[in-house]
């Protein structure tokens, strides 16, 4: 190679192409993560929102007993239990799941 010559050989190229190729594939990874994070995480806010909705309407109701309904894509399922330790209180347990997220437990406290 001539020492007047200016610019980049081959083989400095292609290195260079190697290295951008790494860092853009950790890039584009890095995206794919956040992206199913936040959609996660997003899907889990609607169906807390979704599950303290049902349990208003369970309260509301003087709920006792056993229940399980669907509402597409939600599962609940919801029982009521004595709790008496001084006072008579009753736990109104309420778990949602769907199909792509782990069940969510919510349970409420009250006087009988």
């Amino acid at each position: 190679m001539n020492k007047n010559q200016k610019g980049f050989s081959l083989l400095e190229v292609l290195i260079a192409l190697g290295i951008l190729t790494l860092v853009l594939t950790a890039v584009l990874k890095m995206q794919i993560k956040s992206t199913e994070l936040s959609r996660q995480s997003i899907l889990g806010f609607e169906t807390l929102v979704v599950a303290v909705d049902h349990l208003e309407e369970l309260m509301a109701g003087q709920f006792t007993g056993i229940s399980e309904t669907t509402e597409e894509p939600y599962a609940f399922k919801a029982r009521t239990d004595s709790v008496t330790k001084i006072y008579s209180f009753e736990r109104l347990k309420l778990i949602v799941k769907r199909p792509d997220l782990s069940p969510l437990e919510l349970s409420v406290y009250r006087l009988k």
